[in-house]
């Protein structure tokens, strides 16, 4: 699957988190837009994060920072191979 970082920079919100905006829930997949900054102590403005459900929790998969990419890919089929496990 692939989304421009674009895309999800601007994407309507879902939910929010104390510091996350959920913008893609899918079955077995979640992607984030983070509010944090470099000034919050973070490595990058408006980390992206791509959680995957393994059956039992939310497990953080991959983290991206937008800016320095124009487009941010993920295996969808990974999400379906973790929740057998």
């Amino acid at each position: 699957m692939k989304y421009t970082s674009r895309y999800l920079l601007n994407k309507k919100i879902i939910s929010s988190s104390q510091f996350d905006d959920l913008v893609i829930e899918k079955k077995n997949i979640r992607i984030w837009k983070s509010r944090m900054t470099i000034e919050d102590g973070m490595k990058c403005n408006d980390t992206i994060t791509i959680e995957f459900y393994d059956g039992n929790a939310w497990i953080t998969k991959k983290e991206v920072n937008p800016h320095s990419v124009k487009e941010i890919t993920f295996n969808e089929d990974i999400a379906e191979k973790l929740k057998d496990l």
